[in-house]
């Protein structure tokens, strides 16, 4: 897969899970450099639609967003902490 195809099918990933996080496209940019890009672990803060803050590592946070984009799931409850199945 060329360069400009990933690009692009991260910023729909991005996207697609603003339902989940107020800062959805500034942490999935910073997964996505840091993570991605430069292979490093940081600590990735996301702000809940109920106004509580996490810190994710990138690879939970990866998880939850591609989950979230292919269908994997309804919600995620920051106040839980925890997947709400869509079953």
């Amino acid at each position: 897969m060329n360069i400009k195809v990933r690009l692009l099918k991260y910023l729909e990933i991005a996207l697609s899970s603003r339902e989940l996080f107020k800062n959805s496209f500034l942490a999935g940019l910073k997964y996505l450099i840091f993570y991605k890009l430069l292979k490093r672990q940081v600590s990735i803060n996301v702000v809940c639609n109920d106004g509580s803050t996490l810190h994710l590592n990138p690879g939970v946070f990866g998880i939850i967003v591609n989950s979230y984009h292919d269908h994997g799931f309804i919600k995620f409850s920051c106040k839980e902490r925890r997947v709400l199945d869509n079953k």
